[in-house]
């Protein structure tokens, strides 16, 4: 008697074919739960009171690379009282791997035929040079939040790297700028 005559048996057992039920039962519930709230697969908005006067409102996701590495990416909204808010976003790659070029710009294009740019931020002084951050005031509001976006991600190295910014994070960085206002 073979492996596979051994193993015959067990795909005719009833227990086999329940086990088999449930689990296609269980995986077409969470593709519905999927399906119908795709939200449910997107970070978490975050508030954070940073002083009594002071409130911090940020969407933290990881995205990769088309090399697989990666970034995280943060979105946030400062909202201090008798001040405007800033709204920004910090990109963040591996330590010794990743060195932005600063100032440089980083490039939004939300299609081939549109690209803005956001202000680098950290152009005098940055925390680390695997840290970029951008000024994102005004830029969410010009551009399609129903499509996925690339970020040119402006890094001293020669070749360019791109992140692909998926819609429904998009959507929620649009959740961030209506915190609080």
């Amino acid at each position: 008697m073979n492996a596979v005559e051994k193993f015959l048996p067990m795909f005719n057992s009833r227990i086999f074919v329940r086990v088999m039920r449930w689990t296609v039962g269980i995986c077409l519930l969470l593709s519905l739960v999927l399906v119908v709230n795709p939200q449910a697969a997107s970070a978490t908005l975050r508030e954070i009171q940073e002083s009594p006067t002071k409130m911090l409102y940020q969407s933290r996701q990881s995205l990769k690379d088309a090399d697989g590495n990666t970034w995280q990416v943060v979105f946030f909204k400062r909202v201090e009282a008798g001040k405007s808010p800033t709204i920004n976003l910090r990109l963040v790659g591996f330590p010794d791997i990743t060195k932005f070029a600063h100032p440089a710009p980083l490039k939004i294009r939300p299609n081939p035929t549109l690209e803005v740019t956001a202000t680098d931020l950290f152009a005098r002084e940055t925390p680390a040079d695997n840290v970029g951050q951008y000024d994102f005031d005004g830029l969410l509001e010009k551009l399609p939040d129903n499509t996925f976006w690339e970020l040119e991600l402006p890094l001293e190295r020669s070749e360019s790297i791109t992140l692909k910014v998926p819609f429904f994070l998009i959507q929620e960085w649009n959740k961030v700028l209506d915190q609080n206002t």
